[in-house]
């Protein structure tokens, strides 16, 4: 039920300059430096989430870094240091290229409203996820980039839109971790989150209605890694979660059975695929 682009609509997708009126209630488009890859590639740590309710957004670009790295550079072309085209796909799953300019949307306050890397440095998330607000501007007018589901988004840059649910309580922990883990050592995309608010994981503890990133453990105790896209704390709000038999203090082994996950095929990102992959190994800044 998506919108088919006009020629003259194509232009627009294609004009760095264009920007959308608003997103999400915000329409204050400031001028600043973009620096792709602070870390030399792709990693999650570029993906924090600010004003806008793009959790699933922020989350799902933060997997593919970890998944793909190298495919998040290749859709991404730096034409200067103004101007960058985005390879994606339309609705029908043709190719098409969105151009994007240095300009970013804040908040009426002169806060980032769209996601940053660390330090608040506009990295290449930032450019995506403005090729996406172009997308939605253009197929689905109206539509914002608040509650996207990660399995509507990744299509836009891998053309495939397959994907299945787990619904929590339906596995155990050690289930879920064999879904995670092979999952992801297949190379498929894992996303997930949480049905009950408070539990303590750490430093951190657990949000409802909200994407987060699943990983490989970096504790060989732990069932699977879990990352917030609020970035925060010096761990990257990077969580270990844990099954009864083996959380330690401070963290709460029930956690397993509140997770639902949704698992997306990758598409022409599997052509990039560098696996097996190892755990998430958080950098510094």
């Amino acid at each position: 039920n998506d919108h088919r682009a006009t020629a003259e609509e194509l232009e627009w997708l294609a004009d760095y300059t264009a920007q959308p009126a608003q997103m999400d209630g915000f329409s204050n488009w400031m001028t600043r430096r973009i620096t792709l890859y602070p870390f030399d590639t792709p990693l999650p740590a570029d993906c924090n989430q600010h004003s806008i309710g793009d959790c699933n957004t922020v989350s799902t670009l933060a997997t593919m870094a970890y998944m793909y790295p190298r495919f998040i550079q290749s859709i991404i072309t730096q034409v200067s240091d103004k101007e960058f085209q985005v390879k994606m796909f339309d609705p029908d799953g043709k190719r098409i290229t969105v151009g994007v300019d240095n300009k970013v949307l804040f908040t009426n306050d002169a806060y980032p409203a769209q996601m940053t890397g660390k330090n608040n440095r506009f990295t290449w998330a930032t450019i995506l996820e403005k090729a996406i607000m172009k997308w939605l501007y253009v197929f689905r007018p109206g539509k914002e980039l608040g509650g996207f589901g990660a399995e509507g988004m990744t299509p836009l840059f891998t053309g495939d839109g397959r994907s299945f649910a787990v619904s929590p309580g339906r596995c155990t922990a050690e289930e879920l971790k064999l879904f995670v883990t092979v999952s992801i050592q297949h190379g498929l995309i894992v996303n997930g989150g949480f049905n009950k608010q408070g539990l303590k994981m750490g430093n951190h503890e657990t949000i409802t209605a909200h994407g987060h990133s699943f990983f490989l453990p970096n504790d060989p105790n732990a069932l699977f890694a879990i990352r917030n896209p609020w970035g925060q704390g010096s761990d990257d709000h990077v969580m270990q979660c844990y099954d009864n038999d083996h959380a330690p203090s401070g963290y709460d082994g029930s956690i397993p059975s509140t997770i639902d996950l949704r698992i997306i095929s990758p598409g022409i990102a599997s052509l990039y695929y560098d696996g097996p992959r190892e755990p998430y190994q958080i950098p510094t800044w």
